[in-house]
């Protein structure tokens, strides 16, 4: 994909989050790129393990060199999540929480909510559990695998 590709499937995916969610367009789009399972790794996991994307202030999006963001619904919507983080932290969403955790699970929880809506819309049938990454921060606090920022 080229880069002009991707920075018209960004706004456009941010106008997806915008319709879906209510958040205001931002300003700018983060940026955005394409890495290695082993690079991302690096930076986000103590270990191995199955990252497809991530959101920080300090790489912008990276995403798994692997996702086919031309053709797939959902590598697409891999995109978007990441991309409803960034839009949750230029809006200062969940920073009130008192707790990291429940900071974490409530960021996550949202973007995977906007994710389903948007495959929803897409036709597709896919669904990612909201539920099943409340444990991940607990165990991150505790010493076992954690969890991407």
């Amino acid at each position: 994909m080229s880069s002009t590709d991707l920075a018209e499937l960004v706004a456009q995916l941010l106008a997806a989050i915008h319709s879906i969610s209510g958040y205001p367009l931002p300003d700018a789009a983060p940026a955005v790129r394409l890495a290695s399972l082993s690079e991302m790794q690096a930076i986000v996991c103590r270990g191995p393990c199955q990252v497809r994307g991530f959101y920080t202030r300090e790489n912008g999006v990276v995403l798994n060199e692997t996702l086919d963001l031309a053709h797939d619904t959902t590598a697409q919507s891999v995109l978007l999540h990441e991309l409803v983080h960034y839009v949750q932290q230029l809006n200062g969403k969940f920073e009130k929480l008192p707790d990291r955790c429940d900071r974490w699970f409530a960021r996550e929880y949202e973007a995977y909510e906007i994710q389903n809506a948007y495959l929803r819309a897409r036709g597709s049938a896919l669904r990612f559990d909201t539920e099943s990454v409340r444990h991940l921060c607990r165990k991150e606090e505790s010493g076992e695998a954690g969890f991407g920022p």
